[in-house]
Order: structure tokens, then sequence, then C-alpha cells
């Protein structure tokens, strides 16, 4: 017996893109999607949801995204002046620096969770925006923030890939290069030493955590979905409708409708059926 988990993340991060994800359920193959309490278009999102009774739904913990749910003077080593979450880089640079404060990702990723369930919502599922609750130290406090509010889902387990290339890597040009290397390296760490607490469940093959180049990855989708595992594998994707709402802020665009489309193909549908 094996089952198939595809969960496609970012469910709030624009409007669009929570359209998209809806229309990957309702007419692909999405069977979970993983909701961000933080960003503006969280409530928009909460309503689409409505059309979508069996689409299962857990929190995307964010902390390098937007705005926080905590009041940004309560948790100083997560955000800049402004307000605003570091970026990406930023974020992991300051880890590296361990200048991070564990109690202010709990503080915040805790808030997160409560507003979720503020909106009589049931979570799930418990992940990260970036993969970052991966990383040594802070895959701890998402355990224990999901054994807290009685999240049995999170996502953990080394990546099974299809290829050689490197995982999480997409954007691999100029700068991000260091950057997926960095990421890539605290992920593979925080893996090896932290195993995955007794109660939970976690995927047996996750699967969608690699590069692909632009116009591939329905051929990409087709190859994760020939693999033969045991158990239970979760397909990580992320669809969507590209606004402008995503364009101010995110750099991951154009990937996100060609996901959408493979999504919803024919031969892919068919494919799991």
């Amino acid at each position: 017996m094996h089952a198939l988990i595809v969960n496609a993340d970012d469910f709030g991060i624009s409007l669009g893109v929570s359209r998209g994800i809806l229309e990957t359920h309702l007419k692909g193959i999405v069977t979970h999607t993983s909701l961000m309490p933080n960003m503006p278009a969280f409530s928009p999102a909460v309503e689409l949801l409505k059309n979508a009774p069996k689409l299962e739904v857990g929190v995307h913990g964010t902390l390098t995204c937007g705005s926080p749910v905590s009041p940004p003077h309560q948790i100083p080593s997560l955000t800049e002046s402004n307000g605003q979450f570091h970026s990406l880089t930023a974020f992991l640079l300051r880890y590296w620096a361990g200048l991070i404060r564990k109690n202010e990702i709990e503080q915040e990723i805790e808030a997160q969770i409560l507003r979720f369930k503020e909106h009589a919502l049931t979570p799930n599922h418990l992940n990260s925006h970036h993969h970052i609750h991966f990383l040594p130290n802070i895959a701890p406090i998402f355990f224990k923030l999901a054994q807290r509010h009685h999240i049995q889902g999170v996502r953990w387990g080394h990546p099974t890939l299809s290829s050689k290339r490197p995982f999480l890597g997409r954007g691999l040009c100029g700068l991000q290069i260091p950057r997926n290397l960095l990421r890539n390296y605290f992920i593979k760490k925080g893996i090896k030493t932290t195993p995955l607490p007794k109660g939970f469940q976690s995927p047996d093959c996750l699967l969608g955590l690699e590069h692909y180049s632009p116009g591939t990855y329905l051929n990409k989708l087709r190859t994760w979905l020939s693999i033969p595992w045991k158990g239970t594998a979760e397909l990580v994707c992320h669809p969507g409708y590209v606004d402008s709402e995503l364009t101010s802020f995110d750099l991951w665009t154009t990937p996100r409708d060609e996901e959408r489309q493979a999504l919803i193909h024919p031969s892919i549908f068919s494919r799991i059926q």
C-alpha cells in the first residue's frame, strides 16, 4: 500500500497564488495546502477555503516573508527596522552568526498557529516557508509547537531526488547560489542531527524539493510520480497565478504558473487515479 500527498505551499502569499492552488485542488491533483497566516492575503485565502471542503490545510510557518503576527518590537532578532521579516539570505546569515533568538521564533510561530485557529481552522500539518524548520535548533521548536497544538503532521526527512542536481536549488544564479548552498547545508545537518519525535506523522518519501529548469516541470512531475516508494509520499509544489501583489516582493513568479498548469494536466491527473 502507498499513498500520495500533493501539498501546495504558500496559500495566502497573494490572492493570485491562492486562486491557483484552489484550481489545482478542484481540477487537478493537489490534496493539501499550507497557509501563511502572517500575509495580507491570509483573510481572502480563508474565504476561498469555503469552496474546497475536502482540501486539507496546514500552517506554513513564516519567518522570511512579509510582516510578523507578533509586534515586531517583541521579536527584534527576526525583523528589520521597518517591522518586516528579514529576507531568506539575511535570515540565514544571522542564523549562522547566532543572532536569531529561539524564544522569538517560538513566540512568532505560535502566534501564527493561533491566528490560523482563530479562523475556525484545524491545522492538518505544520511546515515552513523556505523550509527553515529543517534547520538545526529550529526543528525542535516546530516539533514542540506541533505537539502543544495537537498537530500530528510535520514535513520531515531526506528529500528523494530523481537526479544528482541540488535539492532546493531553484534560482541557481548570481548571489542565490551561495544562499542556496548555505541553506542546503543547514537543512542536511538539521535532518541528520534531529530525529523525528514519536507521535508525529511525516512522509516516507519527500518529492519535489529539487531544481528544475524552466519549461521542464511537467516532465519532472512525471518523473517524480514514477519513483517507487513505500508508505506515504509528499510531493511539495508551489502553483499559482502570478499577480501584481506577488511580483512586488517575490522572485519565484513564472514557475508558479508552470506548476499550476502541470498539476491540472490530464496526463498527470489520469496517472494517479
